[in-house]
């Protein structure tokens, strides 16, 4: 049987019968390879569009065939960067969906440094508008290690011996930061090291002996409140974004810390814009 496609109803394109438009619709959790420069990536994409009150409904097969055409290119070598790719599919979903007026891409993959083979989790968002340019959020996800002041300077206290040399107990941390700004920040490596000491001490894997005694010396050394933690990394991200960012680039932070001695977490959320953490930090307007 012959079909024609011209008289195959195309029911996205009827008009709604509630007129309210939709800020995002799209797919998630596209599992693909790319290639950025010379590295192979594996990536979790997802984009949305926005759908004006005149749609019934989005294109999705459209989403997903930009999405696949945007990684073959990526095998022809024509991204340097996440930015250049992200930017590339941002524009085709524009062109292909001429009602929109901006689209959202979220590629979440992960990263490793040379300094610690543990990957940590990046996750790179734009929404490009039509008319008015890109605005980029860069989150970097990874856990260290903290040790508690409090139960340290009692233990040490009642018992009469150095801080230093005193116990505690001491927890894995998760440390989420988001970097909100017209620009993208793709030196990875160094705002991972600003989160890495943030921490009590650094995690690592492989801990013989000797190793492991300095690692908790260190941690003992350097205790730190999940509060510690989220306030080190803001005045670490701003004494480096402040040379190379703008005032209104917003720095978000979570820290969660999975206590050991006790049946719950310890959560601190807060966010920034650069120009209100100088105000605190160098009392500047």
């Amino acid at each position: 049987m012959k079909i024609d496609k011209k008289e195959i109803p195309d029911i996205q394109d009827s008009v709604s019968p509630i007129p309210l438009p939709l800020s995002r619709v799209g797919v998630s959790n596209i599992e693909r390879r790319i290639v950025i420069g010379d590295n192979h990536y594996d990536v979790v994409l997802s984009v949305y569009i926005h759908l004006p009150e005149s749609k019934r409904g989005a294109h999705l097969s459209r989403l997903i065939r930009v999405i696949d055409e945007t990684v073959e290119d990526s095998y022809k070598g024509k991204y340097g960067c996440f930015k250049d790719f992200i930017n590339d599919l941002g524009q085709k979903l524009l062109e292909t969906h001429s009602y929109t007026q901006y689209v959202d891409v979220v590629l979440e993959t992960k990263h490793y440094t040379t300094e610690n083979l543990n990957p940590l989790r990046l996750v790179l968002e734009a929404r490009i508008n039509r008319n008015n340019g890109v605005k980029y959020k860069t989150t970097i996800i990874v856990k260290g290690l903290t040790a508690c002041p409090c139960a340290q300077a009692v233990f040490g206290t009642i018992e009469n011996i150095p801080l230093e040399n005193a116990p505690t107990h001491m927890q894995r941390t998760l440390l989420k930061v988001s970097i909100e700004s017209a620009n993208m920040y793709l030196d990875i490596n160094k705002l991972v090291s600003l989160l890495n000491n943030s921490f009590s001490v650094e995690l690592k894997s492989y801990l013989d002996r000797i190793t492991e005694y300095k690692m908790i010396k260190k941690a003992l050394s350097n205790p730190s409140f999940a509060e510690d933690v989220a306030r080190k990394v803001l005045k670490n991200l701003y004494e480096y974004l402040s040379q190379v960012g703008r005032d209104d680039d917003i720095i978000g932070v979570y820290v969660e810390s999975y206590d050991s001695i006790h049946p719950h977490n310890v959560v601190v959320e807060t966010k920034y814009t650069l120009k209100e953490l100088r105000r605190f930090l160098e009392n500047k307007e």
